[in-house]
């Protein structure tokens, strides 16, 4: 009977354990889908209304990705440090909306997200890169054709898909 009354306490032990442990990956989930619902809302205020709702999440889901899900423990990273959440560089033949590069790297510096949304959307004007997009695959594309990233095509469409998947799961 004892080592029933063992086993019994073991597994309550696990199920209070694994139950314990899960709200810490909920709590990082919820952390990244609240910063989604932001930066789609002002992704949503700054595009024109040719960006469908759909083309929006594209853009949210690349910012996911360029920023490693806006990833704030990276204390080097060009989000961070530059309010940067696409890793724009500075312009020098477009019309742009971002401050001086202060420390030399080459990134674009912005006063907020905002600003860094909107230079962007001044991004895709210049490169006429406009909407409606059929799919995450020609968005990605698109960009590479405009020269956006040097990634591999496969790299880039799976971080961009995978951010996009989970957004658009979540109700985005």
């Amino acid at each position: 009977m004892s080592v029933g009354i063992l086993i019994l306490a073991y597994v309550i032990f696990r199920i209070i354990r694994n139950s314990l442990a899960k709200p810490s990956k909920t709590k990082e989930e919820s952390k990244l889908l609240t910063k989604a619902r932001e930066v789609y809302e002002i992704v949503l205020d700054e595009f024109p209304d040719t960006w469908s709702n759909d083309d929006c999440l594209m853009v949210v889901a690349q910012s996911a990705f360029e920023t490693g899900g806006w990833n704030i423990q990276v204390p080097a990273s060009v989000y961070l440090k530059n309010n940067n959440l696409f890793g724009m560089r500075d312009a020098h033949q477009r019309p742009e909306d971002s401050l001086n590069d202060f420390d030399g790297d080459g990134y674009a510096n912005y006063a907020s997200e905002s600003q860094s949304i909107h230079d962007f959307l001044l991004w895709c004007e210049y490169t006429k890169m406009e909407p409606p997009f059929k799919s995450v695959g020609q968005y990605v594309n698109d960009l590479l054709d405009r020269h956006y990233y040097e990634a591999p095509l496969p790299t880039y469409l799976k971080g961009v898909t995978t951010y996009y998947d989970e957004f658009k799961a979540a109700g985005l």
